[in-house]
């Protein structure tokens, strides 16, 4: 059985500039189109239009649901050798006791 996992994924978007020159001899004043992140500058110099471009930097987060496995529990194999060694430690104790007694008789 599969359970899930949310994990937060987040993206970093680099700037954007584009940089252009028109010639153009109507255009009298300065425009800025600008909307979210992009902004667009026209820039009459003389006898030519100057179009700056630039797409502000951003961020973009989202949420992953990851299927992933149940974690079981185990029991350690150490516990399974823990019980061996108190088991022989038992025999020679009682192998000794009864040694000794069995020399007192």
């Amino acid at each position: 059985m599969a359970d899930t996992l949310l994990v937060t994924d987040t993206v970093f978007t680099a700037a954007i500039t584009a940089d252009t020159a028109i010639p153009l001899t109507r255009l009298t004043d300065t425009v800025v189109i600008s909307r979210d992140k992009l902004e667009i500058k026209l820039i009459k110099i003389r006898d030519t239009i100057h179009v700056t471009g630039a797409c502000k930097a951003d961020t973009i987060v989202r949420e992953v649901r990851v299927p992933v496995e149940r974690i079981k529990l185990l029991r350690a194999e150490g516990a399974m050798l823990s019980k061996v060694v108190w088991i022989i430690l038992g025999l020679a104790v009682i192998t000794l006791v009864w040694k000794i007694v069995t020399r007192g008789a």
